[in-house]
């Protein structure tokens, strides 16, 4: 190495260690300040760690220890956890609550680790030992900082800025040192998936070795046994390896095969089909619209594929909230044309309000031949969470495999009779019902138009590794919101500004916000700035754009896009919940580093024309 080199790198790691203990002295802050417990589910994960200390094996679901639990409770009331919350935890329980929800069936990478100084602590408070947990949180935040700068020295020249700015930005970035001093298992997850990431970029860059083979290999190891939020590293490490090992003449048949993938996993993903404007939560492998039968209005008809054992199948369509919210007190009329492969003992279609859990239904006996079926009711109180559905309820037992079929579903306002059909026009948006006009709130109430669908098997694996805790209804939940703007739309409009506000600064629970006028204003354009500089990054090197390495960028696209768009659907279940407690920013950290490295890589841009200016 020349002199001059080696002073350029000797210059380098000096900066790095600066902003190595930079990022110690300002985790060491968050490790202290944040009172013991204030943490997302943290005394649920420190109960992990404890037990794996206490018993030297890994716990099982349903483990627990009552003399911890209370003394984890009883340091929670002494730190004022529950200030403001109307209940104190029974310290005289058997199993004194410590948090909603259990850790222990949790890959346990992290715990292991979390836990090696507990083996000497267990004699000491539970705060103290909860503090050691976080020193090692801190540790792996300080390997994440480390990451983040080896991830940028694989795609920049020497002394470049970013190689800086991207690490030091991680080091005092507010929220995210937050997370990354608490005990929780998303810190070793970040710090595996950020492993991954520089590995598999420093294996594409420099071609394939079997150093890097197994660098790539061993953190997507680590991402399995610590969260599956991290599992993404798995579809990742196959473009990973392809880009490494085709190259140079053979790099079009890289890009070939991955857009072959691309299409055969999408047509083995989705299909075309169902019912459009109605959610799916079914595990009939046909679509639910058919246009093979006579029906008796329009050309299509809804069709529910039952077999023995199904419990709460059904089609939902969520009313929009505008139109929702001003149906409370007013009278309203709900039908539809219903009949069976056999005849069968069902329910109407069903309005459901969430407050209150308001139902409007009735049992009803449907054969062979298409009848009219109807009911009359007001709903009362806040309405602006409804949804009407068909199917079943999971309160009727289907002794045999049966289809039901459904057409022309109309809800009116007003009171109409139920032994009259009414005429739809050609949409079936309007008609006339008892000689009275009416307009039908229900979109596509006769099955007439289509959309995509999950096949049941993607919907199932989706549900398994990607859906949130509350009951979510099922993983083609995020897509057919995606689709169902009027809907859907204020869910993710509420959902973009809490993960904004998240990634950038708030703590504890995510219930603790910066002080201040307006903060997040200005956050937002200090954001808002950075995207304008990338695209003028990308504008500058018009006439060079083949020269960047877009299979690297093709494989931080992929993990940013799929971790920022899961994350952002990760709570949709709460759309039928009406409360608006929604999934916060951490499950984006495990793209941590290319995040910064977009917003650093806007600012560097601006800076650099604004120099040039003066």
């Amino acid at each position: 190495m020349q002199p001059s080199l080696r002073n350029q790198s000797q210059n380098e790691y000096i900066i790095l260690i600066v902003i190595l203990l930079l990022a110690l002295v300002n985790g060491l802050l968050y490790v202290f300040i944040l009172p013991p417990w204030q943490h997302y589910d943290e005394p649920n994960h420190f109960e992990y760690i404890w037990l794996l200390a206490k018993r030297g094996k890994l716990p099982e679901p349903g483990d627990y220890d009552s003399g911890m639990r209370r003394d984890v409770a009883r340091s929670m009331i002494e730190h004022d956890f529950f200030e403001g919350m109307p209940d104190l935890p029974d310290l005289s329980a058997e199993k004194p609550w410590i948090g909603q929800y259990h850790q222990l069936d949790e890959p346990p990478l992290y715990y292991l680790l979390a836990s090696l100084p507990l083996h000497i602590l267990l004699s000491e408070t539970v705060s103290l030992q909860l503090y050691a947990a976080r020193l090692v949180s801190l540790f792996l935040l300080l390997v994440t900082i480390l990451a983040g700068y080896g991830l940028v020295t694989e795609i920049t020249p020497a002394r470049h800025p970013l190689r800086f700015m991207v690490p030091l930005t991680m080091a005092l970035l507010p929220a995210f040192v937050d997370l990354m001093t608490a005990v929780n298992n998303d810190v070793a997850a970040i710090t595996a998936f950020s492993l991954f990431l520089w590995g598999a970029v420093r294996l594409v860059r420099g071609g394939p070795s079997w150093s890097g083979l197994i660098w790539v290999l061993a953190a997507s190891a680590l991402c399995l046994f610590t969260k599956r939020t991290v599992y993404l590293a798995l579809p990742l490490l196959g473009m990973t390896v392809l880009f490494a090992f085709l190259r140079d003449k053979y790099r079009k048949l890289a890009w070939g095969l991955v857009v072959i993938a691309g299409v055969v996993g999408f047509l083995a993903v989705f299909s075309w089909g169902d019912a459009a404007l109605w959610y799916r939560d079914t595990p009939q492998n046909i679509p639910t619209r058919t246009s093979s039968l006579e029906v008796p209005d329009g050309e299509a008809a809804f069709r529910m594929s039952l077999q023995p054992g199904d419990v709460d199948v059904k089609l939902v369509q969520i009313i929009p909230p505008e139109m929702a919210s001003e149906l409370s007190g007013r009278p309203l009329a709900l039908g539809a044309w219903i009949w069976a492969s056999q005849p069968i003992t069902i329910y109407t279609p069903r309005l459901q309000i969430f407050d209150g859990g308001q139902i409007f239904e009735e049992p009803i006996q449907v054969t062979k031949k298409p009848q009219f079926f109807a009911l009359n009711f007001t709903p009362q109180g806040d309405t602006w969470q409804a949804w009407v559905s068909l199917g079943l309820d999971g309160s009727l037992d289907i002794p045999e495999a049966v289809e039901i079929y459904y057409d022309g579903v109309v809800l009116a306002e007003g009171i109409f009779p139920g032994d009259q059909a009414p005429q739809l026009a050609e949409n079936g948006s309007s008609g006339t019902w008892g000689g009275k006009p009416f307009e039908n709130l229900l979109r596509n109430g006769s099955a007439e138009r289509r959309w995509l669908y999950l096949r049941p098997w993607a919907d199932a694996l989706g549900f398994k590794f990607c859906s949130d805790y509350q009951g979510q209804e099922s993983f083609s939940l995020i897509l057919y919101t995606i689709l169902d703007g009027s809907s859907a739309g204020w869910f993710y409009r509420s959902e973009m500004e809490r993960l904004f506000r998240t990634f950038w600064a708030k703590f504890a629970w995510g219930h603790v916000s910066l002080i201040g006028v307006k903060p997040y204003r200005i956050l937002f354009s200090i954001t808002l700035l950075s995207f304008v500089g990338v695209a003028i990054a990308f504008w500058q090197r018009r006439k060079r754009l083949g020269e960047l390495p877009w299979d690297v960028f093709f494989i931080l696209g992929s993990a940013l896009v799929a971790t920022w768009s899961l994350a952002l659907a990760r709570g949709v279940s709460y759309i039928f919940s009406g409360w608006g407690d929604f999934v916060v920013a951490r499950y984006t950290y495990s793209v941590i580093i290319p995040s910064v490295l977009v917003l650093t890589t806007g600012w560097l841009v601006l800076l650099e024309l604004l120099v040039q200016r003066l």
